[in-house]
């Protein structure tokens, strides 16, 4: 059986639909996974070196893009291990954070060669993307 998936991503939360079955029986699964990534923080005006770009600021900068990168990390691993039995995967989104989940795909070569399309998608609803899936796909309804 085929399973054919549909990635609606950004850095707040991804959203997969999942089409399985014959042509006949058609069965689809929406998730919906949070990243709960935090934002970025600058640095208050009472922490500044004396120079501009100090030693202070720098590793303060460095902190909060190790931490970052790293919860964005888990955040594309939760989203892997929801697809990694899909047959073919489609993935869409705004921004560049569809860009940032296939180069992670692509660190797995088996699951790289099943991505078919990335495409640049402002904000939908679930409803409109799993339309956007099935004709994607070209599975009528």
């Amino acid at each position: 059986m085929k399973r054919k998936v549909g990635i609606w991503i950004d850095r707040k939360k991804a959203v997969i639909i999942a089409i399985e079955g014959t042509e006949e029986e058609i069965k689809e699964k929406t998730r919906t996974i949070f990243s709960g990534v935090e934002r970025r923080i600058r640095p208050e005006a009472g922490d500044k070196a004396k120079k501009p770009f100090g030693p202070s600021e720098a590793i303060l900068y460095n902190k909060e893009d190790r931490r970052f990168a790293q919860q964005i990390e888990k955040y594309f691993e939760q989203v892997r291990k929801a697809i990694k039995d899909a047959n073919c995967i489609y993935i869409a989104g705004p921004g560049e954070a569809k860009i940032e989940f296939k180069k992670y795909l692509e660190k797995t070569p088996e699951i790289a060669q099943r991505i078919k399309q990335i495409e640049a998608v402002d904000k939908l609803t679930d409803r409109q993307f799993a339309a956007m899936v099935r004709d994607f796909y070209c599975i009528a309804q």
